[in-house]
């Protein structure tokens, strides 16, 4: 299963994205996509926050869990948030996000950032 982070900088419709995603859980679910739930909001972004504050476990837990939400049909896990564009400052932090998906069961990551002018 593949795992795309999606990493919205700032003002470049991050948002309107992440609520489209939510709104459309199921039609992205039948074309393959789990776009998964994360403690009740629209998008994954406080997981970069824990990350810093509790350390790369947190993460493993999630990705974990984020792979078993994703339906037996699924075939990519789909997270969005601003708070990933910390991962283009510091490629240590990544690397820790792609060994720690892998140590979860992903067979592949997918990184896409998203910029403006």
């Amino acid at each position: 299963m593949n795992l795309v982070i999606h990493c919205g900088l700032h003002k470049t419709a991050t948002t309107s994205f992440q609520h489209f995603c939510r709104s459309n859980q199921s039609e992205l679910a039948s074309l393959g996509v789990c776009f998964p739930n994360y403690k009740g909001y629209n998008q994954h972004g406080l997981l970069m926050h824990e990350f810093q504050r509790l350390g790369i476990g947190v993460v493993e837990e999630y990705f974990g869990q984020f792979f078993e939400q994703a339906s037996p049909t699924s075939n990519t896990v789909l997270l969005s948030g601003e708070s990933f564009e910390n991962c283009i400052v510091d490629l240590s932090v990544a690397q820790e996000l792609e060994e720690a998906a892998k140590k979860s069961g992903f067979s592949s990551g997918t990184w896409v950032v998203v910029t403006r002018n």
